[in-house]
């Protein structure tokens, strides 16, 4: 006789959906893409980009396509009335790799709390990987004490994203890139000149083009620029700025190089105000320059910036030889900001696709994407 509470026939459990990995010659788990409420708009441009990577690079026919993109792709924040933070992934993490994207400006102390969590709940949920990805790294300016008694928050927050449960963390032109040694777990920082260099060469002139930083502190980041874009060469403005006063008001003290007649390019991770761009611009034009082109990874105009105004007012004073303003979607920018004719917002989704295609099948980001 059976016995009623021993069920004989094992229960139907539906198998789940897998894709060819060529490298390990095996088939997997597609990865999980957890997309925070910073930026969800680009959240799903990145969800539909590496749905047809794995279509086409993965052997999965055109058919599944929708049937991949449901399984590998949540939203799962949300809040309680009492605006606390609620987590909940819906598809399964089981020994799967998973991704959290979140735009972390404006707002960087909610949407930290969120990756903080969702990565708590992927990992309580069995996620074999869990890889954070944050194209704006919040806090970034804080990578040392400017004074005493000062926290260093850009440790701080990589701490907390280990301590959550992060593997691996990817950002992109973090402020300061020796914040990327505070923790042990591995951090690739990308540069956004791989998707802003082919638009500069279609802009100026290589061989009359000079790179231009908006103070010392960018040296690194000009002299990679010069190189890629094969600029004849460099210059900046040594500037000073009153640690008691207000931050966005930076004096310039010093212009060091020759633009005499050059077409100049003001390269510079963030901005919240835009006034060090607008002295470097003046500067450059005092100089000589005869065109002026800004590029900014990380634009950070938002109505939570108690200067979002007085950025605006900067763009708008910026000289007759300014003619472009290129910037990435780390920050959603509202129309007035995109709407202004010489704004032009590149769009990241297929650069994010392929890193998380890279990352999850085990291909390296170097040198095309690092490098």
């Amino acid at each position: 006789m059976s016995h009623p509470y021993i069920h004989r026939e094992a229960p139907e459990i539906p198998a789940p959906l897998l894709i060819y990995d060529a490298l390990h010659r095996t088939y997997v788990r597609p990865p999980l893409l957890l997309c925070g409420p910073g930026n969800p708009e680009l959240g799903k441009r990145i969800r539909d980009e590496l749905a047809t990577l794995i279509t086409k690079r993965n052997d999965v026919q055109p058919g599944m396509k929708d049937l991949l993109i449901a399984d590998m792709y949540n939203e799962p924040v949300n809040r309680f009335p009492d605006s606390h933070v609620n987590v909940r992934v819906i598809p399964s993490c089981d020994g799967r790799r998973v991704f959290i994207f979140q735009n972390a400006y404006p707002e960087p102390d909610s949407r930290l709390m969120e990756v903080f969590l969702m990565a708590d709940a992927a990992r309580r949920a069995g996620a074999d990987d869990i890889t954070v990805m944050l194209p704006y790294y919040p806090y970034g300016r804080g990578d040392r004490k400017a004074g005493p008694r000062e926290a260093i928050p850009a440790s701080l927050v990589a701490e907390l994203l280990a301590t959550s449960g992060a593997n691996r963390i990817i950002t992109n032109d973090i402020h300061a890139e020796q914040t990327t040694g505070s923790i042990r777990q591995p951090w690739d920082n990308l540069y956004a000149s791989t998707l802003f260099i082919p638009e500069l060469k279609g802009m100026v002139k290589a061989e009359n083009t000079v790179v231009m930083g908006a103070d010392v502190g960018t040296m690194k980041r000009i002299s990679a620029y010069k190189k890629r874009l094969g600029a004849v060469g460099i210059a900046f403005v040594v500037k000073n700025r009153d640690l008691n006063e207000s931050s966005s008001n930076p004096e310039a003290l010093m212009f060091i190089g020759d633009v005499e007649g050059r077409e100049v390019v003001i390269v510079d991770d963030e901005s919240v105000s835009f006034s060090t761009i607008l002295n470097a611009a003046n500067e450059a034009v005092h100089n000589g320059a005869v065109k002026v082109i800004v590029v900014l990874s990380h634009l950070k105009y938002a109505e939570q910036n108690a200067e979002h105004e007085k950025m605006l007012r900067k763009i708008k004073e910026m000289p007759p030889e300014f003619v472009a303003l290129l910037t990435t979607d780390s920050v959603a920018l509202p129309p007035e900001i995109t709407d202004l004719p010489v704004v032009k917002v590149v769009d990241t989704a297929p650069f994010w696709a392929e890193i998380i295609w890279r990352t999850n099948f085990g291909v390296s980001l170097s040198p095309d994407l690092i490098n």
